[in-house]
């Protein structure tokens, strides 16, 4: 049916509410993803994005990089040499030949420079490690994967510790009991969780506990004006490739 002018009202604040999206690998800059570059902050951040996500991996001589996977890396940096490199190594390869790559002290000082942003973390194994080397763990936010670190995280203060889809759905017990004796707020699961798990979204929701959506871009035709027409109603926000502060997706049922 046809959205009624309330409903698109309703709409409209979802997708215009900054709160709800949190900018994928940093975002998207000049069309490309997965970059977690310096640009790509700068770009979601200029776009009204508050939350963005970076995935923090170790490098030979373990130091925390800005990189989704080192293959990944390597294809987008054309780097031959031995993988992982050193972080002086990591330094030195432009990513797509034209991006800025980021250690712990750049990603601090972009942090410091943009008080108000929020760091999401994904790919940390040790969250005890990473925490005490990020400039402000009250707007740190961890997806974390197993209950070791999110118990840990939670004792450490952080904004937020998001236990990730794979760890509710593999928990034997009282999984609702469980999450709100750690404070947990909210959670991260696959865009594709909601076609499986209804009943654990429903719980979730009921217990007022916020659900982020990832995979948001793995399908062809699945993207951000997607999620919102058609599947806001399963998860409080989601990962954005991109996004902006007036954004205005048209819904096929309008």
């Amino acid at each position: 049916p046809p959205l009624t002018a309330k409903g698109r009202d309703e709409l409209l604040h979802y997708a215009q509410d900054p709160a709800r999206f949190i900018a994928h690998a940093g975002g998207q800059v000049d069309g490309h993803v997965y970059t977690n570059s310096l640009e790509a902050l700068n770009s979601s951040f200029d776009q009204g994005f508050e939350k963005f996500e970076l995935d923090i991996i170790l490098t030979a001589d373990n130091h925390y990089v800005a990189a989704h996977d080192w293959q990944k890396w390597q294809r987008m940096t054309g780097y031959s040499g031995p993988l992982p490199p050193t972080k002086a190594v990591f330094m030195k390869q432009p990513i797509l030949g034209q991006y800025t790559p980021m250690d712990m002290a750049k990603i601090n000082a972009w942090f410091t420079d943009h008080p108000e942003a929020i760091l999401v973390t994904d790919k940390v194994r040790n969250a005890e490690a990473f925490i005490p080397q990020f400039v402000d763990p009250e707007r740190l936010m961890m997806e974390l994967f197993d209950w070791r670190n999110v118990k840990w995280a939670t004792q450490a203060g952080i904004k937020a510790v998001l236990p990730t889809g794979g760890l509710l759905k593999r928990f034997k017990g009282d999984l609702m009991a469980r999450l709100q004796s750690l404070d947990i707020s909210a959670v991260s699961v696959s865009r594709n969780f909601s076609l499986v798990e209804q009943t654990l979204i429903k719980q979730l929701k009921d217990a007022g506990i916020k659900i982020y959506a990832f995979h948001v871009n793995e399908k062809q035709g699945v993207g951000t004006s997607y999620m919102i027409c058609n599947e806001r109603q399963h998860f409080y926000g989601m990962y954005a490739d991109q996004w902006h502060k007036n954004w205005q997706p048209r819904c096929d049922h309008e």
